[in-house]
């Protein structure tokens, strides 16, 4: 059985992408370890990513009358092949509200994963928890240095 073109170098054949090592051992993996559900999902999600599961399009080039199959990507922000790009688009458009000569820093608050269970049932009263615990930690950390006026903006991702 042929191999399918992927429109990559020869140089890039021979190196595995991510979702190539995915496809590989994803199958194995599942069936050997007991995984979370969501875990599950995301991994189904990325292996149909950019397969004709997914559906796509046909492009024509309008000079050679050639065709290509464009699969349509998973969206998924855990995926190797789609995530980056709209990470870089988010990223993009982040800088256009950015203020020249001031620094920004990211920090990231995780929640542990035993207490999901009990923020889904308190969505609304955690969420505010940890904005303000968050912000409290920021503030009290940044001010006893002395060398910053804090501010932030904080966004949830679930």
């Amino acid at each position: 059985m042929g191999r399918a073109t992927t429109g990559r170098s020869a140089d890039q054949e021979q190196r595995p992408r991510v979702i190539d090592l995915l496809r590989q051992f994803t199958p194995r993996f599942m069936m050997r370890n007991r995984t979370h559900p969501q875990v599950k999902s995301v991994l189904s999600k990325i292996l149909l990513c950019r397969t004709a599961v997914l559906k796509g399009h046909v492009y024509e080039c309008n000079r050679c009358r050639s065709r290509i199959n464009v699969y349509n990507s998973c969206t998924d922000r855990h995926c190797p092949q789609c995530g980056g790009a709209r990470r870089a688009d988010w990223m993009d458009k982040s800088a256009e509200v950015l203020l020249p000569g001031v620094p920004y820093f990211q920090v990231v608050f995780t929640l542990p994963d035993k207490l999901s269970s009990l923020i889904l049932g308190n969505r609304s009263e955690l969420y505010s928890l940890l904005f303000q615990s968050a912000w409290r930690a920021l503030d009290s950390e940044l001010r006893r240095t002395g060398k910053f006026h804090p501010a932030a903006l904080m966004i949830l991702h679930t």
